[in-house]
């Protein structure tokens, strides 16, 4: 693979005070200045990473005094996403999101729905 000519990026804090202007960019000799080098162009893969993970992501999980237990999953789907939740690992029903952003609040006022029934969350 024939990699094409790019310019160097580098962040970069002051040697020693973090108040002072850090001045660690590259000069035209390909040179660094003072400096601590804290990232670089080279550590970043060319192939972009996902936003969106691939496996649902578990919101909550909540305990009822009667043993029950029930938790709510969110489902990624490029830009949308799809709430999923749980009685006792059984599901009980989804709701379709347009965004992420809808899908986090309608979870949140869920868990507070059930936080106001009795449930509790649960650490497993």
């Amino acid at each position: 693979m024939v990699q094409s000519p790019a310019k160097t990026a580098v962040l970069c804090l002051p040697a020693r005070d973090l108040r002072g202007p850090a001045s660690c960019g590259s000069s035209e000799k390909g040179e660094l200045g003072t400096g601590i080098t804290i990232a670089s162009w080279r550590g970043v893969p060319e192939t972009p990473m996902r936003l969106v993970p691939e496996d649902p992501i578990v919101m909550w999980r909540m305990r009822r005094a009667d043993g029950l237990l029930a938790h709510a999953v969110i489902g990624p789907r490029s830009d949308r996403a799809v709430v999923v939740w749980f009685i006792n690992g059984r599901p009980l029903g989804y709701r379709d999101f347009g965004d992420w952003t809808s899908a986090l609040r309608w979870s949140d006022q869920m868990q507070a729905q059930n936080w106001a029934a009795g449930w509790r969350l649960d650490s497993e």
